[in-house]
């Protein structure tokens, strides 16, 4: 007969005991167990992504591009104010005002993203 150890005093008990020798635990399951799968490495499964999450990716990556040129363009529109510091109805006022309107078309990107990702996914 094959022998296992007691849970609680690992003490030798042969494998169609109900009862420990040495401590009396009684045992709730004898004779034979099932075989331990063993693996040499850990198995990785490919998952194909599915429509929803190709979509998703689109409109994220869109709204990333929103924001990414609401920014820049903000940012430039601040230096450009800064820099050049034009007078109100001036020809000056014409680099502003465009790095003004690329930043909200950059917002518009963003919201038109937004809104597409709601339409798609709810």
């Amino acid at each position: 007969m094959a022998t296992s150890t007691c849970p609680i005093c690992n003490a030798a008990v042969d494998s169609s005991d109900a009862v420990c020798r040495q401590c009396g635990v009684e045992f709730l399951m004898r004779g034979p167990q099932p075989p331990v799968i063993t693996l040499s490495r850990p198995v990785r499964y490919r998952t194909v992504p599915t429509v929803v999450e190709l979509t998703s990716k689109r409109w994220k990556s869109i709204m990333v591009l929103g924001v990414l040129v609401a920014v820049t363009f903000g940012g430039l529109c601040a230096v450009a104010a800064l820099l050049i510091q034009p007078e109100p109805n001036s020809v000056e006022m014409v680099p502003v005002l465009v790095c003004a309107a690329l930043s909200a078309a950059g917002i518009g990107i963003y919201a038109l993203g937004r809104l597409g990702a709601w339409w798609h996914h709810g």
